[in-house]
């Protein structure tokens, strides 16, 4: 099969597995990295195999929740880029197919079972190489791997390099040969594709970017990283800006590369997003730079061809790219050797993802990444060398960068994305000495001096603004909901003002100072089953600002009986369930003791108080939310039909006891939970006390809801007595009416956010469904997203 194609494409292709034949009724081409029609090898071999088994060829393509760094970013990029790929497939008379679900990864695995041959871009990083020998096993059809990345395909270079003189040497003659011919055009027939192949999956061709948005926010991905609106995707987007960069920015490339104040195009193409994905030919992109000539496109051809697909080699022939064995042995052993130096400072990853080091030129960078989801190359390095002085090993410091690259970056988990980090960790380099603390001889890199080298100013004013166009936000309610969107707003750089009527922040998460110490007197702990929430609670726990709570939770019977409650996850946060709030607000625009009477529109958005803004995200409870809205009644009609329960609180100070348990449920008219306060992590306790917080069911709230808060407490703390008569008499005991403790019920489906119009959001956990911590910071984050969406359609 392989050996009836084109020379230019049998070089560029390999079987995995069998090379026999299927027995199907098409030729399917699954495109991931390749996201172009023009140039594209593996689309072309796809072309020549289905035209000599006069078979239909199918191109199929699908974002499913398979991949580690799935979030808004790579997802509308990838299918802008889908979308200019299926047009042009449109136009060429070849059948698409484009699924956007959870499936899509089984999906695929579907059409390849009815293949004959199936082809898939050459990707030599994770998760690819294992995805596609995986394929290649389950089905009876070839798999063929087609390389359309680099000039001198990388079968053809049949070891590794380290070094990049040893590369350019070695494959210098067959670079050259292939710079000066133009690439063959494909010009063999395919047969017609029967109308079950032609059915569309995805509507793509015709998609707007506010159908693809619509789309991905109802995809199970983190909402919290948004889409890097300056560079959008597709093969016509990468021909604009590398066109933009040959006018402008070719010429003075060897001049200006490493200076990251220069304003693009000059010094930068800012075309590896495009390459990553395959929007643009690297063959053109190269033949058009050598026929230009000179000194800047001659350094630019070094930097595309020997260091580019110097990683492209080094990833094809290293099956271990996400461990220190991927990197020479002399830098393990150094590192290893340095690893209990001491560090300059141990950063979590949520500081460290959130730019909060304190190091202005590190944040900046982090900012480039997170917000416009890039990083100049020059910088990347110093971005990089310097983590490994803020982790704890050498191995949590690789993980740290592999993460923030390629979570934030749109070429992240990218062959140049592992070369360059590894980079920072020895690879491709020599041993530098004298060692130094915590490197030993790999090589050091300042970022003091990169700072002093650096107009950080200038820089500066391209990174610090937001990606898009910038928007002022209002958010009433400083809750974990209205806490989660204007942390994920102000890390975007847009400008929030966040109102609460309480003191401090927290709502339902508030721990009420007292004498004896804290009472979390609201929620008592939150449980995690989203994987973008999953992570921030690893980092708070890295942190000590989350801790497992409780170790032992029972339920009590009617007739006294305990038995244990599933063991799943669960947590308080440290010292104080507040702690949690007043971590995502540090640094935020917090007014307390607000209480927001009313949205009043204007010609320039909508005055809040004594702000005006271009979008409001609401998160107070849905009763508190018709008056804000009394002169709209257009948006009032738009709110959803949600009912709470109350709940009615007591905290209790008792005389210290040794307790059966930490927390407790019961079948019980009126108690439904008790929980010792002051055993939670962190917790400080008054010498001979111990604090107890009791919640009385639903029914029982909602029928006192009304009564005296003391009287509530009195006759609560006399009934856990009554349940637990191991119990001693309250010391004191002071009550709470939590009149909107939970959602009841609301509609279904609903997303996390609801749009009510005219930029006004609702979120928290009634547009969830649930009354959960995590529910209510997945709200937030949704509203954050689609707030920052609108002003950018």
């Amino acid at each position: 099969m392989i050996e009836n194609l084109p020379r230019h494409l049998q070089e560029r292709t390999r079987a995995l597995g069998s090379t026999s034949p299927g027995s199907g009724d098409c030729v399917v081409y699954w495109m991931h990295h390749a996201l172009r029609v023009e140039e594209n090898p593996a689309l072309d071999v796809a072309r020549h195999i289905a035209c000599a088994q006069q078979k239909p060829l199918l191109v199929v393509q699908g974002l499913g929740g398979r991949h580690p760094y799935n979030n808004d970013r790579h997802h509308l990029f990838a299918l802008q880029s889908a979308r200019d790929v299926a047009r042009a497939l449109s136009k060429a008379g070849i059948a698409h197919r484009f699924h956007l679900d959870a499936e899509a990864h089984g999906r695929l695995s579907d059409y390849a079972r009815r293949a004959t041959a199936v082809i898939v871009d050459e990707m030599p990083v994770p998760p690819f190489p294992a995805w596609h020998d995986r394929l290649a096993t389950t089905i009876d059809a070839p798999v063929l791997a087609v390389d359309g990345r680099c000039i001198v395909p990388m079968q053809l270079v049949p070891r590794r390099y380290d070094r990049a003189f040893a590369f350019r040497k070695a494959s210098a003659e067959e670079y050259a040969a292939r710079l000066q011919s133009s690439y063959p055009e494909c010009t063999v027939e395919v047969p017609a594709a029967h109308a079950e192949l032609t059915a569309d999956a995805f509507a793509l061709a015709s998609a707007s970017d506010a159908d693809l948005l619509a789309a991905i926010a109802n995809c199970p991905i983190d909402h919290s990283v948004a889409p890097a609106w300056d560079t959008p995707g597709g093969s016509e987007a990468a021909q604009t800006r590398w066109q933009q960069f040959f006018e402008s920015g070719l010429r003075d490339y060897d001049r200006r590369r490493n200076d990251a104040a220069e304003a693009p195009p000059r010094g930068v193409s800012r075309l590896s997003a495009y390459l990553h994905y395959g929007c643009i030919s690297p063959f053109r992109v190269a033949r058009e730079a050598a026929f230009a000539g000179g000194s800047g496109a001659n350094k630019y051809l070094d930097e595309l061809f020997v260091w580019r697909e110097l990683a492209h080699n080094f990833c094809y022939h290293t099956p271990q790219l996400n461990t220190l064995d991927a990197i020479p042995q002399w830098a393990r052993d150094t590192l290893h050797e340095h690893r209990d130096d001491a560090r300059e400072a141990i950063f979590s990853w949520d500081t460290l993802a959130h730019a909060r080091t304190g190091e202005p030129l590190w944040d900046r960078a982090q900012r480039s990444l997170l917000i416009h989801g890039e990083l100049h190359n020059n910088v990347r390095m110093t971005w990089a060398k310097q983590l490994l002085q803020w982790t704890a090993s050498p191995e949590r410091a690789l993980a740290m960068l592999l993460d923030l690259n390629h979570r934030y970056a749109l070429d992240g988990s990218d062959p140049n994305s592992y070369g360059g980090l590894l980079w920072a960790m020895g690879q491709f380099d020599r041993p530098f000495k004298p060692p130094v603390a915590v490197l030993g001889t790999v090589r050091p890199r300042s970022i003091k001096a990169h700072a002093k080298r650096l107009d950080q100013a200038r820089w500066g004013e391209r990174i610090d603004r937001p990606a898009g166009h910038g928007q002022r936000v209002v958010v009433i309610g400083a809750g974990i909901s209205g806490l989660a969107a204007a942390r994920t707003l102000a890390d975007h750089g847009h400008e929030v003002t966040v109102f609460d009527k309480g003191r401090g922040v927290g709502g339902r998460m508030s721990t009420r100072r007292a004498d004896q110490g804290g009472f979390d007197h609201g929620a008592q702990y939150f449980t995690v089953r989203d994987e973008a929430f999953a992570r921030r609670v690893s980092a708070w726990e890295e942190d000590g600002l989350v801790a497992p709570w409780p170790q032992s939770l029972v339920h009590i019977d009617q007739a006294g009986r305990s038995t244990p409650v599933d063991p799943q996850p669960r947590f308080a946060a440290v010292p104080g369930m507040s702690a949690l709030c007043e971590r995502l607000a540090a640094g935020l625009d917090v007014r307390g003791s607000v209480e927001v009477e009313a949205l009043v529109a204007s010609d320039s958005g909508w005055q809040v108080e004594d702000r005006t803004a271009d979008q409001v995200i609401v998160t107070v409870p849905l009763p508190q939310v018709a008056p804000l809205l009394a002169a709209t009644p257009e948006l009032t009609r738009q709110l959803p039909q949600v009912a709470y329960l109350p709940c009615h609180a007591a905290m209790l100070t008792l005389p210290e006891m040794s307790a059966p348990f930490d927390a407790a449920t019961f079948d019980d008219d009126l108690i439904a939970w008790v929980a010792c306060d002051s055993a939670k992590p962190g917790r400080r306790v008054p010498q001979g006390l111990s604090r107890w917080v009791v919640h009385a069911t639903s029914d029982w709230s909602q029928a006192h809801l009304d009564t005296d808060k003391q009287d509530i407490a009195d006759h609560l703390a006399a009934r856990v007595q009554q349940l637990l008569p191991d119990f001693p008499a309250a010391i004191d005991a002071v009550g709470h009416r939590w009149r909107y403790a939970r959602v009841e019920s609301a509609p279904a489906p609903l997303n996390t956010s609801r749009h009510l119009g005219r930029g006004v959001w609702l979120a928290g956990d009634a547009c969830a469904g649930r009354s959960r911590v995590e529910s209510a910071w997945c709200s937030g984050v949704s509203a954050a997203a689609g707030s920052m969406v609108r002003a950018n359609l």
